[in-house]
């Protein structure tokens, strides 16, 4: 079989081959219904592209916490061979642009799951290299969680793709061909908007929604004529309920996709995340962050359950369930929390109790995802270090650790929590929550000290986790009830004991060129967030023209040891451009230092560096020691 083929020139008699997705709209084009150009890149072309770069899926462990993200990466950074090259030279020179890139795999549309939003998009394609990225981070898709949580681990991970001319209609929309409500064979049921039917699928505005009885054939326009013979015909030749998605453009009806009616029966107003009947429920706007969900939270948040370590409660509110809010205020008044994060699939906002339902009424979002806040006074981290428990902490927020203006104070613990040494620090200031944002503020002058109960509690978290997820270093918030697990991340490596001594943050012996970089936030306005495990979404960033002007124009020498105030997570930009990093002050278990162990980075702590050093010095890194080379 050809690795590409144009739409409607595939002549196979089953689905499986090129996914229910591609193979109704091969078939509809057979029968002259208008669609719009595209081509169908098939499974044996992803399987080349594997085979060429010596990727081998096997080798991934889909039981570790983010376990997919490192073959994302792989796969984003392969390459086309120049015959592969070729081909889709070909495509992409036929088609008219902007075009879009779809999925369709055999597990997708099919007449027991529809799958829907848990595979990637990617529309107003327009050049050759955005294209190719089009491609690998659709296939990148399909390691993916939710997808799991459906299927089972033994799946298959190849999937088809679609590419085709994106088309700009008058209006557009979604139908189906019986009334999903009512089951009513008999109504065809429509929703339109004049953005197109993107906007209808994800809930971003009102649509206008109507029902067409299909034997009384009374039709106010020429367009829900011809929109309900298609969707007539089209159900005749299925020959079974089908949900369409189309577009009307120069008096004529296109169809986008077609396919069997999967609708899942959602009774639910209010649902715990965590619970498992969340990977079947059409979560519309927020499948992609339940993705991510399901990929770490999920884990980590039943681990805690069983082990007894305290996190907040998060729940899915489902608004057309419950559209005056009255299952969701009742959830909200057994909390005991004050604040809540709505999350809308896109931003997150951060809400009293009850400012809560007045803000998911005005928000337009089908979905919503409603998490207790717990109020932070000391905010810190912790994690194993050669069969001790390190901790640092600081007063207020983690904006206290991120934004590099406190040096933290420091524990080091037995595994009962007992404590071996201290290096408590004074806090003048803070970050604190006041109007939705996280504000520095003056404070009376005070040593942050953790009492003895507070350690043994971190430490209890910490070493439970560490059994069950190794090298995991934890984020934890406490207040006057508890300590609380905020967030896990899992380091590579084991921390060694060089890192324990308060200097090194990444352990390794460099020599290079010193250049003072004045600004360590540089990078912060075009970056809204670096986390430590990105996979191939930090590639897609590195690619941005602004980022890569700001490296450039930084002149940097070719084995640049970097000296700047603190470890902003957003200078990941720079590492292959660094041997090494000298901060004036920071923390041992900061995203960034965790980043730079990865990467095998060399990091110390040397406070006034920057007066100390000079751009132009040459100097040796090892370990914490800094020497001065001529």
């Amino acid at each position: 079989m050809c690795k590409t083929i144009k739409l409607g020139d595939f002549q196979g008699d089953e689905i499986f081959p090129i996914g229910g997705k591609a193979y109704w709209l091969n078939e509809i084009k057979k029968k002259n219904y208008n669609i719009a150009t595209g081509y169908i890149i098939t499974k044996e072309f992803f399987e080349d592209f594997l085979e060429l770069n010596r990727i081998c899926l096997n080798d991934i462990n889909k039981n570790e916490v983010f376990g997919y993200d490192e073959i994302r990466a792989e796969l984003y950074n392969g390459n086309f061979n120049l015959d592969q090259i070729k081909e889709l030279t070909e495509i992409f020179d036929s088609l008219k642009k902007p075009i879009i890139m779809r999925s369709s795999s055999s597990i997708e549309d099919s007449d027991e799951f529809s799958c829907a939003g848990l595979f990637v998009s990617k529309n107003g394609v327009k050049t050759f290299e955005n294209f190719l990225d089009a491609i690998k981070i659709c296939w990148l898709s399909t390691f993916n969680r939710v997808i799991d949580e459906y299927f089972g681990n033994e799946r298959e991970y190849a999937i088809t793709l679609l590419v085709q001319e994106s088309l700009k209609g008058e209006c557009g929309g979604v139908a189906f061909s019986v009334n999903p409500i009512s089951n009513n064979p008999n109504e065809i049921v429509i929703s339109k908007s004049t953005e197109g039917p993107q906007n209808v699928v994800e809930g971003i505005e009102d649509s206008q929604e109507f029902i067409i009885n299909k034997s009384v054939s009374s039709y106010s326009n020429k367009m829900e004529e011809a929109l309900c013979n298609s969707i007539t015909s089209l159900e005749e030749m299925m020959e079974k309920p089908i949900d369409v998605e189309w577009l009307y453009l120069n008096k004529k009806i296109y169809i986008l996709q077609v396919r069997p009616i999967t609708t899942v029966n959602n009774n639910f107003a209010v649902i715990d995340v965590d619970d498992e009947r969340t990977a079947y429920l059409p979560l519309a706007n927020m499948m992609r962050v339940h993705s991510r969900w399901l990929e770490k939270k999920h884990i980590i948040r039943s681990a805690c359950k069983t082990k007894g370590i305290s996190i907040g409660n998060f729940y899915y509110w489902f608004r057309e369930n419950d559209p005056e809010c009255k299952n969701i205020k009742h959830t909200l008044e057994k909390s005991r929390f004050e604040s809540f994060e709505v999350h809308d699939g896109t931003d997150v906002k951060l809400l009293k109790k009850y400012d809560v339902p007045k803000y998911l009424l005005e928000c337009s979002q089908p979905v919503l995802r409603v998490a207790e806040s717990v109020s932070t006074e000391v905010s810190g981290f912790a994690s194993i270090l050669d069969d001790k428990c390190y901790i640092e902490a600081v007063i207020g927020g983690f904006k206290g650790f991120y934004s590099g203006d406190f040096e933290p104070s420091k524990y080091i613990c037995n595994m009962d929590g007992n404590v071996l040494s201290a290096d408590e620090k004074l806090f003048l200031e803070k970050y604190h929550l006041q109007d939705k944002e996280w504000t520095k503020c003056v404070i009376e002058p005070q040593i942050l000290v953790l009492s003895e109960e507070e350690l043994k509690k971190i430490t209890y978290i910490v070493s439970r986790l560490n059994d069950q997820f190794p090298n995991v270093r934890i984020e934890w918030i406490m207040n006057e009830n508890d300590v609380y697990l905020f967030d896990v991340t899992l380091e590579k490596n084991d921390l060694s004991s060089s890192c324990g001594n308060g200097k090194t943050l990444s352990a390794g012996c460099v020599e290079g060129e010193v250049f003072v970089l004045e600004d360590s936030s540089l990078f912060n306005n075009d970056v809204k967030q670096v986390s430590i495990r990105m996979g191939h979404e930090i590639d897609e960033i590195k690619k941005n023209s602004a980022i890569q002007e700001k490296i450039v124009s930084l002149n940097l020498p070719q084995n640049a040891i970097v000296v700047c105030d603190y470890p902003n997570e957003k200078l990941i930009f720079l590492l292959d451009k660094v041997k090494g990093f000298v901060f004036e002050r920071g923390s041992l278990l900061c995203h960034f230092a965790i980043i730079l162990r990865e990467h095998q980075i060399p990091a110390v702590i040397e406070p006034n560096a920057k007066v100390t050093y000079k751009s132009g010095d040459y100097v040796k890194l090892s370990d914490s020691v800094i020497t001065k080379l001529e």
